[in-house]
């Protein structure tokens, strides 16, 4: 059983992120306000993801939060500028953004709307991208739901 933000039909096949590394897939069985159940396509050893869940590598790859694929203007604020951003992708503990004028090891203040301003750090900064860890990760109710809300909006 899962809590969702979006309405799912049964019979629908999905693949379900742990992470960046770690998926599975499955069919929806049954589907009720903002909860489906899920057969598995396969068995999960539980253990054993839980225990790679916990590690910050998996094999010889970091171990990360999947990242959702997001286009939208933002600012990051440094401590003596604010900078206008385009975000490529955001997960619960950071962005990919389009800006210029940051440097890794930076100190700034992440500004997207309908999220609070978040502060991070910079940890590399390649090809006019830069990639940033917030210092507390976003909840994942209010990732998904900053999400669903993007979404809808798009939609006349």
């Amino acid at each position: 059983m899962g809590k969702v933000y979006a309405h799912f039909s049964p019979n629908r096949s999905i693949r379900v992120m742990f992470n960046s590394q770690i998926a599975v897939t499955g069919t929806i069985v049954w589907s009720k306000e903002s909860q489906i159940g899920v057969q598995f396509d396969n068995e999960i050893d539980m253990e054993q993801l839980l225990h790679d869940l916990g590690n910050s590598h998996i094999g010889n790859k970091v171990n990360r939060a999947p990242r959702l694929e997001v286009e939208c203007a933002g600012e990051i604020e440094t401590k003596t500028q604010r900078l206008p951003m385009t975000l490529q992708d955001i997960s619960q503990r950071g962005i990919k953004a389009k800006v210029s004028s940051v440097w890794p090891g930076d100190e700034v203040v992440v500004r997207l709307d309908g999220i609070e301003a978040r502060k991070a750090t910079v940890r590399w900064v390649q090809n006019g991208s830069a990639g940033l860890n917030f210092l507390t990760p976003l909840g994942f109710e209010e990732l998904a739901e900053w999400v669903i809300r993007r979404q809808q909006a798009r939609i006349p």
